[in-house]
């Protein structure tokens, strides 16, 4: 077996210790150099008893490090208690296996360690380095066959006998965890999964019967105990059997993203038989609970047994489910899944793309837009293309809400139980929990704001999520406002005017009421969304306005800026050699106290850099100039910058400017010359350099400087040796850049 770290180690199972037979042998080697010898106690891991039969498999795990899995090793009378044995990939491991060094069974037969015929493995590597053990013939007491999965530390190593403190178990005859094929499945984050579908709930099963269960186990520690309700996805009713698909013999499939998905086809709703359900579970905290039409995708009727054809993990970590029986055979092409998102409840026209007269999912092929997250599904059959996307559904019509579950990333359409859009979320890495999206269409037409407003409620991380949020807005919505107003939104695709004119009022916190702006508590905060993102989809006849935000609330869209304290009438940045000039005109002034200037590099991360007192009290145009004369501190691989005011009231209150940006055609430049050096390094350059230092190949600092302000300056390097090193140089304001230099002797 070939280590990751370019050892090796050679397994023989029947190898002889004296006059023992098939004790079996593990012999760890160095891979630079070839060796010889004979295998003895005194260079291998080895067995101590007739058939103990070391060395059946050996797992090497990714840190360079490897496991032996023993089943049939003998704990003194219990034969075949089996054993998993840790070995060091950079020394070798040598000695009698026993549970001083390996994770042990206690009993006859409990096979720790047991190979599965598929897979021909008894260990699974996690890709943290750490790995898991399979023990489905483990007794848990006088309960036979409960079954146990135990993690074990890939560093160090982990020993002692199976037991409930250091393993998943269970405590029903004929349990078995993890004993299907693939019973246990490493995630891609490095956790992992353990399938039973001969999980009785406390009922002895066997064969094809048993509720089954689905368990997240924590890669960096395990997940010990009794699976229940509370650690695992569990089935509701004696032949569910979670974790075991009887058509496609997966039952679970692990997405790109780290997340994963399982198909129970066999699972019954109520009275309703096997009508199916697909599960997405959350591949870092876990999924627990009941299987249910509030956390899955499930059939109607029953013998849909939805799921059944299978899941396919598409690049980008969404999936696509197959139900090829779907309403009598019509099958589904159902739920493009959205990667971090479960979507739950029926299949339906609003989630699937289902087949027609020729039971078109049996024949159908589809291909996945990344670009636009959309399918498009061949059914040559039908002689035809459709194109799936979920965004390309009719808006509400009324006042409406949905919720989902959000816990990674990816791009949200929320739709509720009639097929109708109401916003969407593109989020990246947030854990928001069960987020509810609400929609209001009021009945008559307010004077300050368009009557068509949103609220989003995540349940976690409420104010520091971030997120780009799309509203939908008909050309009806917009033309309704404009009767009461006479500063204008867009009357049709091509209104610059209007578009420059529309303005989202964000009021933080959730409403209290009925979703009018004085039913929320918070500040309210004004957006001004780029003109470039507020678009009008002449296809589908409507208004698309997206914008950025950090923190959730309720949004209104506007023309007039009040609350701010000030009108801005214009706010724009201009490149001036290697300095921004940034100048803004406000017509009217309330109350106003100060403008804070800040800049970003990707205008979502903001720094402050600099503050103009405002004139508090005007009805006359009043025009306010700052230059930023160290614009590259803010990043200076980034082409373009981003600035905005936060307009600052005098009773503290604040409102945000739009955006202004500025395209830099990056000019910070840094010379480091002679390179490769003798004695010392020059560096030169358009950026002020506030500190340096030097580190050695493996990251260690060996000189650091701080608090200069030079354009230029030398660097004395008569102590190191020769070979390559790195220089990194960084400034006041968050810039930092690493050269590779080489020291020449």
């Amino acid at each position: 077996m070939a280590l990751t770290n370019g050892n090796y180690v050679v397994r023989s199972p029947s190898w002889r210790n004296g006059d023992i037979a098939t004790a079996g042998a593990v012999t760890w080697r160095r891979g630079d150099i070839a060796t010889s010898g004979i295998v003895s106690t005194a260079n291998s891991l080895v067995g101590s008893t007739a058939s103990d039969l070391v060395g059946l498999g050996v797992v090497a795990l990714s840190n360079g490090n490897y496991v032996v899995s023993s089943e049939l090793w003998n704990n003194g009378d219990a034969s075949a208690a089996g054993a998993a044995t840790w070995g060091n990939g950079t020394t070798g491991t040598v000695g009698v296996v026993g549970s001083d060094n390996s994770l042990v069974g206690g009993k006859y037969l409990d096979k720790v360690g047991k190979i599965d015929p598929v897979t021909g493995l008894g260990v699974i590597a996690l890709s943290n380095g750490h790995y898991v053990v399979r023990s489905p013939d483990w007794d848990n007491g006088d309960v036979e066959d409960a079954g146990a999965v135990a993690w074990g530390n890939g560093i160090t190593g982990t020993s002692g006998i199976i037991n409930s403190s250091n393993s998943l178990i269970g405590n029903t005859a004929y349990d078995r965890i993890g004993n299907v094929t693939k019973g246990v499945v490493a995630l891609k984050n490095g956790n992992y999964l353990v399938k039973t579908p001969n999980w009785g709930a406390g009922i002895a099963f066997s064969g094809s019967e048993g509720y089954g269960a689905v368990t997240w186990g924590n890669g960096n520690g395990g997940t010990t105990g009794v699976i229940n309700a509370t650690n695992s996805l569990i089935g509701s009713k004696n032949g569910d059997r979670l974790g075991e698909d009887f058509i496609s013999g997966e039952g679970v499939t692990i997405l790109n993203n780290g997340d994963y998905v399982v198909t129970s086809p066999r699972w019954d709703n109520g009275t309703l038989g096997q009508v199916g359900a697909v599960t997405w579970g959350n591949g870092t905290t876990g999924t627990v609970g009941l299987v249910s039409p509030a956390n899955s995708l499930v059939g109607s009727i029953p013998g849909e047994m939805v799921g059944s054809g299978g899941i396919t993990a598409l690049r980008d970590g969404n999936y696509v489910a197959k139900s090829a029986e779907w309403s009598n055979s019509r099958g589904a092409l159902s739920l493009l899944g959205y990667g971090a998102f479960a979507l739950t409840g029926p299949i339906n026209t609003c989630n699937s793309v289902v087949g027609g007269q020729y039971q078109g999912v049996h024949w159908s092929v589809f291909a996945h837009n990344e670009v636009h997250g959309y399918l498009v599904v061949g059914f040559p059959r039908e002689n035809k293309v459709v194109i799936y996307n979920r965004q390309n559904i009719s808006l509400a019509v009324s006042s409406t809400n949905t919720a989902a579950t959000i816990s990674g990333s990816g791009r949200l359409p929320f739709t509720d139980s009639q097929c109708q859009l109401l916003l969407s979320l593109s989020v990246e890495g947030a854990s928001m929990g069960n987020t509810l999206a609400k929609v209001w269409i009021d009945d008559t037409q307010n004077a300050a704001y368009v009557k068509r407003h949103y609220e989003i409620t995540p349940a976690t991380n409420t104010t520091t999520s971030t997120a780009k949020v799309t509203l939908y807005f008909t050309q009806s919505d917009f033309d309704d406002f404009n009767l009461t107003n006479q500063l204008k939104l867009p009357v049709g695709e091509n209104d610059a005017a209007g578009k420059a004119n529309l303005l989202i009022e964000k009021r933080p916190g959730s409403s209290t009421g009925d979703g009018t702006p004085t039913s929320y508590s918070g500040t309210p905060i004004n957006i001004d969304p780029a003109d470039e993102d507020i678009v009008w989809n002449s296809e589908l006849d409507r208004w698309e306005v997206s914008f950025n935000i950090t923190g959730f609330s309720g949004f209104f869209v506007k023309t007039t800026p009040s609350p701010l304290p000030v009108t801005l009438v214009d706010f724009s940045a201009e490149k001036q050699e290697n300095t921004v000039v940034l100048r803004w005109q406000t017509t009217v002034e309330s109350n106003s106290d100060h403008f804070e200037i800040q800049r970003s590099s990707d205008a979502q991360k903001w720094t402050g850099i600099g503050k103009v007192q405002a004139k508090g009290e005007s009805q006359e145009l009043t025009v306010y100039t700052f230059n930023d004369g160290q614009p590259f501190l803010a990043e200076p691989s980034r082409s373009v910058l981003y600035y905005r005011l936060k307009i600052a009231d005098k009773d503290a209150s604040s409102a945000y400017s739009r955006i202004a940006s500025v395209r830099m055609e990056n000019t910070a430049t840094i010379i480091i010359y002679p390179n490769p050096a003798i004695d010392e390094i020059t560096f030169s350059g358009s950026v002020h350099v506030n500190g340096y230092r030097i580190l050695n190949p493996d990251g260690h600092t060996i000189l650091e400087k701080r608090n200069i302000d030079v354009i230029s300056g030398k660097i004395a390097l008569p102590f190191l040796q020769a070979g390559l090193y790195h220089l990194e140089l960084y400034g006041k304001g968050g810039y930092r850049r690493t050269h590779k230099i080489v020291i020449s002797r």
